[in-house]
């Protein structure tokens, strides 16, 4: 009786994990890349200043050169999936050791 109770839930349990699999949704959501910008650039609008106190104690505003990426991206899929995501995205760029 113990084993046929066992069984049982056994294949209970692998009838349900079958069944949850397969009405997974498939399709793919994300997001292309339409255009890069990509510039060197010390404009402080775009990457802000740093104030720095020089020897004689007087704050002096540096701008410091960094690299600037600018991207339009585009949602792939239907809007469902997209829906809580208030077209904001936080990305992070990792640079290649080349």
């Amino acid at each position: 009786m113990k084993k046929f109770m066992v069984g049982t839930l056994s294949a209970f349990l692998a009838m349900s994990l079958v069944a949850c699999s397969n009405s997974a949704s498939k399709e793919q959501s994300g997001y292309s890349i339409q255009k890069v910008k990509v510039k060197i650039t010390d404009d402080p609008a775009l990457i802000g200043e740093i104030g720095i106190e020089d020897s004689k104690g007087k704050m002096v505003d540096v701008k410091p050169k960094a690299l600037y990426y600018e991207f339009k991206m585009k949602q792939q899929g239907e809007h469902k999936f997209y829906q809580n995501d208030k077209d904001e995205i936080e990305a992070k760029i990792i640079p290649n050791e080349d």
